[in-house]
């Protein structure tokens, strides 16, 4: 439409020449094919996204019928140890998604979006090392020796 106004006040006497019937139907029809081609890259995305969820989901549960029937306590702590971290940035980078996309209309506010928005795009790559590294014994005796050297959890 803007281009139509535009041709009909810039260039009055060239109008009929300018804007041919097919260009009027390739401007009426634009905006509606932009329109669906969102719409499809919103399902296919949405789909797979979904789609990586339960695949994440199926895989979790076939792990802890596994590691149910490991008969000795010490294996299924060390294959709950081993599959923790990663079911905790998983969990993570999941809660943050489906509360973006869960959250009513009525409570959108730009500076919760702000927060997210950072919290997706920087805080979980930095947790990313930590609760990786939360695996080795080093880590978790500095970590273990810094909570008792300061008081903070008494007993």
């Amino acid at each position: 439409m803007a281009y139509d106004h535009y041709v009909t006040i810039c260039n009055p006497l060239l109008y009929s020449v300018a804007m041919s019937q097919r260009l009027f139907i390739q401007l009426v029809a634009g905006p509606y094919a932009i329109g669906l081609n969102k719409l499809v890259v919103f399902v296919v995305v949405g789909a797979m996204g979904v789609f990586s969820g339960l695949t994440i989901l199926v895989s979790y549960v076939c792990i802890l019928i596994t590691i149910l029937k490991i008969r000795s306590a010490e294996g299924r702590h060390k294959a709950f140890s081993t599959c923790s971290s990663h079911l905790m940035v998983v969990s993570i980078l999941y809660g943050n998604l489906v509360f973006i996309c869960v959250r009513p209309s009525a409570s959108f506010s730009l500076d919760l979006n702000e927060v997210v928005s950072v919290f997706y795009t920087a805080v979980i790559p930095m947790l990313n090392p930590l609760i990786y590294s939360l695996r080795n014994k080093e880590v978790k005796g500095a970590i273990h020796r810094m909570v008792t050297k300061r008081k903070f959890c008494r007993a």
